[in-house]
């Protein structure tokens, strides 16, 4: 059982990312923290189990995507997780900003529950291979 973990201060795309995820296993554990500070206090409590994967919203209060990234970038215990961008912006800038901060990826929000959930299986199958 896959455990997976989204930051993301926007209740709406929480909700259509765990339905997403529910869609395609409704056994996977899912953890939610609304913005990058409430994750790196999660995170830093020694009985929070790290997640197989992380996705984290680019744009939210008090620490954004990058921030996020680069801390956890920093514990050897965060190192290794397959880290994705999680957001609405289309830019190439912020894409290679995300990039060189240390994310794996970088991925468009989707609108449909079902485009998502594609997505995500495909990530969770990539990251099931090379484990």
């Amino acid at each position: 059982m896959k455990r997976i973990f989204l930051i993301d201060d926007d209740a709406d795309d929480r909700f259509i990312f765990r339905t997403a995820l529910e869609m395609l296993d409704p056994k996977t554990e899912y953890v939610e923290a609304k913005d990058g500070q409430e994750a790196l206090d999660l995170i830093s409590n020694a009985d929070f189990t790290p997640p197989d994967l992380i996705f984290v919203d680019l744009n939210m209060p008090r620490v954004n995507g990058l921030e996020f990234v680069i801390r956890i970038r920093q514990s050897p215990k965060y190192k290794e997780i397959p880290t994705y961008m999680y957001t609405t912006s289309a830019s190439p800038n912020e894409r290679v900003n995300a990039i060189t901060a240390g994310a794996n990826g970088y991925i468009i929000k989707h609108i449909r529950y079902n485009d998502l959930a594609k997505e995500l299986s495909d990530l969770i199958s990539a990251t099931e291979a090379s484990t």
